[in-house]
């Protein structure tokens, strides 16, 4: 089992590596979306500390100062929800861009191929195989630039909770900590059964 999970994470690596090579074609793609990761990073620390401050306001009867709070909550949502937007597009136009340098270069490859394979194996396979193993390599890659993206944002949430306490921040971070636990061992059952 650690042997597999060992072989696993090489290719990880390796199939990494490999696509990242079409990725830096699409360098501004790439620094737009890190740019919006950041912002959107920034954002995740001031919604929690406004929320918390309207409570604050609210319990205290400070009318003037909730509404402003309120309406600072209101205007970091709605930017949250365009940057959301914006990097979806992003990461849409992204994957297209390396799926499409990936099939260019699988057919490339596929030309240097023996007729006498094309008989043997029939062309529907390596069309197959060009389809789903470029879409898979940039899929790869999408993929763990969503879970940075995603850990990037979240870090937001816990600096501002980290910043209210402490304590919650120690708690907040065990609960994510464990849940990260339990999704990894379900990850992993689950492309076991796939297996089967």
């Amino acid at each position: 089992m650690k042997k597999k999970e060992k072989n696993s994470k090489n290719s990880f690596f390796v199939n990494f590596k490999k696509v990242y090579v079409y990725f830096k074609e699409c360098k501004s793609i790439l620094i737009g979306i890190g740019i919006i990761t950041l912002i959107k990073s920034i954002i995740g620390v001031f919604i929690p500390l406004l929320t918390a401050k309207v409570i604050l306001y609210l319990t205290d009867g400070v009318w003037e100062q909730l509404l402003t709070a309120a309406a600072l909550v209101m205007l970091f949502e709605i930017l949250s929800s365009i940057f959301f937007i914006i990097d979806d597009k992003l990461s849409r136009k992204l994957k297209i861009s390396v799926d499409i340098a990936l099939q260019t270069r699988l057919t490339k490859e596929m030309l240097d191929v023996h007729i006498s394979e094309l008989d043997t194996k029939g062309t529907g396979v390596f069309i197959e195989r060009l389809n789903s193993d470029a879409s898979s390599l940039a899929w790869q890659f999408m993929s763990f630039t969503s879970y940075i993206s995603s850990f990037l944002t979240s870090s937001g949430i816990l600096l501002s909770v980290f910043i209210i306490s402490k304590i919650m921040f120690v708690y907040l971070f065990g609960v994510a900590f464990i849940i990260y636990l339990i999704r990894n061992r379900r990850t992993k059952i689950q492309n076991e059964l796939r297996k089967e």
